[in-house]
């Protein structure tokens, strides 16, 4: 279970098109404010746009216990394809050609993507597994 807190994940932001790493244990302290009156608090708490987490690679083995964690049968059921994967285009893309398809995003209030049109054109599914995410259509 410790080896997530030392990954390293990408994190990035509405407002930039630039991303930044951070372990987990360091993305949970800028995402925590500091409740502290005698010193600064450098947590995203005041960012207008904080970073989110968005990895690619997160669920793919990166941190193999997240990924165990995530993948209970009765939340990924319903969207799962056959075995023949009747559902999944892509397979016939083969690993190398294959869109990127599985991503850990995570962020604190206020964080977020802009407006877009997804660029792989798939149909993708989301789980919000705490809080609530908008979204715009």
């Amino acid at each position: 279970e410790k080896e997530i807190y030392n990954t390293s994940l990408r994190a990035t932001s509405g407002a930039t098109s630039h991303s930044a790493n951070f372990t987990l244990a360091g993305y949970q302290s800028y995402c925590t404010p500091n409740t502290n009156a005698n010193t600064y608090d450098s947590s995203c708490s005041r960012e207008e746009a904080p970073l989110y987490l968005f990895d690619r690679e997160a669920l793919l083995g990166k941190c193999p216990q997240l990924t165990k964690d995530v993948s209970d049968p009765a939340l990924i059921e319903p969207f799962s394809c056959n075995e023949e994967g009747y559902y999944d285009l892509f397979r016939h893309l083969g690993d190398k050609g294959r869109p990127d398809h599985t991503w850990l995003i995570a962020g604190p209030e206020r964080s977020g993507s802009l407006f877009h049109v997804d660029p792989n054109a798939t149909h993708a599914w989301n789980a919000c597994i705490s809080g609530k995410k908008r979204w715009i259509f």
